[in-house]
């Protein structure tokens, strides 16, 4: 994946991909939390991706983002 032009909507096919290959259940919360970690241009931290996801999702609790984030995708995901 390093070194590809890969666009937004492309990378969200390829996480949906690494979900399901992984077993993980694809939920609005996580892609969210997806989306937010791929657009920063630094490594936020939990607290970060909270407070922008919540903006988004007012219902989300600061243990689901953590929970959602664990185990992460490939870093390379975020960045194509």
């Amino acid at each position: 994946m390093k070194g590809k032009n890969v666009s937004g909507k492309e990378r969200i096919e390829i996480f949906k991909e690494l979900c399901k290959d992984l077993g993980l259940k694809l939920t609005p919360q996580r892609l969210e939390i997806f989306h937010m970690l791929a657009v920063s241009e630094n490594h936020p931290s939990t607290e970060d991706v909270y407070k922008r996801v919540r903006s988004r999702i007012p219902s989300i609790s600061f243990d689901t983002v953590y929970r959602k984030s664990y185990p992460p995708p490939p870093l390379d995901l975020y960045k194509m």
